[in-house]
């Protein structure tokens, strides 16, 4: 017996490895897709402005209640997504990272990933033909609720095709 395992692995020991490698990458990649959990709502913010984290977390906090449980996976999960983007390419900004955010901007728009959008470039968005303007921040008594008076100039954007009932609630 012992010599049929010697013959079997000096002749089939890359195949065996071959097979066990394709096994973890594949047990790694079910793992991580159960554990992957979609969020219940996204919004997303398109701004050559900082935005800070103390105002992108109040929003989810105010937005966590209005949003509910949509995918019924027992958690409330708002996304917010910054992209530092004005469709210009602005001087001293990272190429790499304007890529970057044109890339993820544009894939979000495509997919319909976002609730509503958030900008300064109303320009930007309108010029998308995707997406149409829902009003301006101060229009929305939860987002007047929030202390910035840096975003009461920025405008709403929902995709075209309708509203969306997360932006409705926010009345």
């Amino acid at each position: 017996m012992k010599k049929k395992l010697e013959h079997f692995w000096y002749y089939y020991k890359w195949y065996v490895l071959f097979g066990a490698m394709v096994l973890l990458v594949l047990v790694n990649f079910l793992v991580e897709k159960a554990s992957l959990t979609e969020p219940d709502a996204a919004v997303s913010f398109v701004t050559m402005e900082e935005v800070p984290q103390q105002i992108l977390d109040e929003l989810r906090t105010r937005l966590e209640p209005l949003t509910g449980d949509v995918n019924g996976d027992g958690q409330i999960q708002v996304e917010i997504n910054v992209y530092h983007y004005d469709g210009k390419g602005s001087d001293g900004v990272n190429p790499d990272d304007y890529s970057a955010a044109a890339v993820h901007l544009a894939a979000e728009v495509q997919n319909k990933l976002t609730d509503f959008f958030v900008t300064d470039e109303p320009e930007l968005l309108q010029d998308s033909g995707a997406l149409t303007a829902a009003g301006h921040w101060e229009d929305y008594g939860v987002l007047r609720e929030i202390d910035s008076r840096q975003l009461s100039r920025f405008s709403i954007f929902v995709f075209s095709d309708g509203g969306t009932p997360l932006l409705d609630a926010l009345k």
